[in-house]
Formats: structure tokens, sequence, C-alpha cells
């Protein structure tokens, strides 16, 4: 999970009336505390470690302890396949992370001839969102290969510029 983003553990345990079951959080990135419900909410300020153990009627339940890590948002990543053998085709994936982020800007900077074409909408897959792109490789000035240069930004102002060279058929 990431700092600055609520999170909510479930802790239902079948067959089990969700009045009886409480939940204790720890570690280096929260204070310890515990909830007197099947929920815990919280928003991690901080890196680091946290633990979420489920207690019924006080007593700790065996195999439901989880440990996750919380850590800082990462920047967007780009991902490239080729369409196909022999082919100048390329899609694009970029994703982005976190539960309220998403793509802001993506911006062609070299490489590529025509424009990106959105291929599949974005769409969130747990607290990631992916967007894919179709692209063409603009013929290399001099040589066989390609380089692409796009620029993604996300709506936390996180950038990455890619910087893949690419063999160019004709």
């Amino acid at each position: 999970i990431y700092i600055g983003e609520k999170y909510v553990f479930d802790s239902r345990v079948k067959d089990v009336d969700r009045d009886r079951i409480s939940v204790k959080i720890s570690g280096s990135a929260v204070n310890t505390k515990t909830f007197n419900s099947f929920e815990a909410k919280l928003t991690p300020k901080s890196k680091g470690k946290l633990k979420f153990e489920t207690f019924v009627d006080g007593n700790l339940v065996k195999g439901l302890a989880h440990d996750v890590k919380v850590r800082k948002i990462p920047p967007p990543k780009l991902d490239f396949k080729r369409m196909g053998k022999g082919s100048n085709n390329l899609l694009l994936t970029v994703t982005t992370y976190g539960n309220k982020n998403g793509k802001k800007a993506v911006v062609p900077l070299s490489g590529i001839y025509g424009k990106l074409e959105e291929e599949q909408p974005e769409k969130r897959v747990g607290n990631r969102r992916v967007v894919k792109y179709s692209l063409e490789l603009d013929e290399p000035q001099f040589g066989s290969t390609t380089e692409i240069k796009i620029k993604v930004v996300d709506k936390y102002k996180a950038e990455s510029v890619s910087d893949n060279e690419f063999e160019y058929y004709d």
C-alpha cells in the first residue's frame, strides 16, 4: 500500500458474527491501534511495515495476521511490446500507481511516426491504472534503430521518460 492513500482492511471471518471481531494494526508505518470493528481504516503517513492482526472475542486468530509494506507511490511505468515479428508497430502500456492516481499526460518526444492511438482506455486494476496505446516507429535518420522518447506525467505530478531503442524494419 502507498503513503497518503486511504486503505480499508476487511477482517471478516467466515461463520463469525462481525460484532465479535476486532483488528489490531502495528508496525513502523503507524502507531499501534486496535479497532473494535471488523474494518480497520487508515492512511499511512510514512513508509515502513504494517501488520494487521484479527481477533475474535479478544483472542488472536492464528493464521490471520497480514504483513504489508507501505511505500512511496512509484512514478509511472512504460512498457513496450512489438506487435508482430518484423513489424514497426508497438503497443505501449502505461501503468500509474495509487488509488486516486492516473495519467495526466502522455507526450511523445521523439521516435514516433504519426500520433499515439489509445487502444484500451484507462482501467483500474487493484491500486493501479493501466492504459494502452499503439504507435508506429519513425524511420531512423541513420542506422537501423529508432530511439523512442515518451514522457508520462501522472496526476501526482510524478513523471517518467522512456528511453528505448528498437530495430526498424524496412
